[in-house]
């Protein structure tokens, strides 16, 4: 099991969501263009322990957190880390993507809410805090979540 920290800038309610990998996971190469020997990063399964969101003490947003590969789309998370909403609505009209979690987060305060795990995923992580301005940090403790595959391409 490992604790990540991954900071989310709040998005409008048809914003982008993040893929999301450990702050210590460095980016990838972009399956694209990777050639023999260079690294892909993969989001992949895992089991969601708990999470708790840190806010910035103002803005007032929801917190929701997906089942998703941006890779299984098709989709550049190797090198970046942006699922459009339109890719993600696609992706749950295919049953490729599952809304995990939804938590409204209150403006005032610092205080983050319960754990709510343990819970499985079978693709990766990606979230995104939906409302008008603001940022926060998801602090999460999970088991698997992302890889990263290297050799011949």
């Amino acid at each position: 099991m490992e604790r990540w920290v991954c900071p989310l800038t709040v998005v409008g309610a048809a914003g982008n969501v993040t893929q999301l990998y450990p702050q210590w996971a460095p980016a990838g190469i972009n399956p694209a263009t990777a050639t023999s020997g260079q690294q892909v990063r993969y989001p992949s399964e895992g089991k969601l322990i708990s999470l708790q969101c840190l806010t910035n003490g103002t803005d007032a947003f929801i917190i929701e957190v997906y089942d998703i590969s941006g890779m299984e789309l098709g989709i550049d998370v190797s090198s970046a880390t942006v699922i459009t909403n339109a890719q993600l609505v696609a992706a749950i009209a295919a049953r490729k993507a599952k809304l995990l979690f939804q938590q409204n987060v209150a403006g005032s305060g610092l205080t983050p809410f319960a754990p709510i795990g343990p819970s499985g995923f079978m693709k990766g992580l990606a979230a995104r805090a939906v409302g008008a301005a603001g940022t926060c940090a998801l602090n999460i403790d999970v088991e698997g979540g992302y890889r990263y595959l290297g050799g011949s391409f």
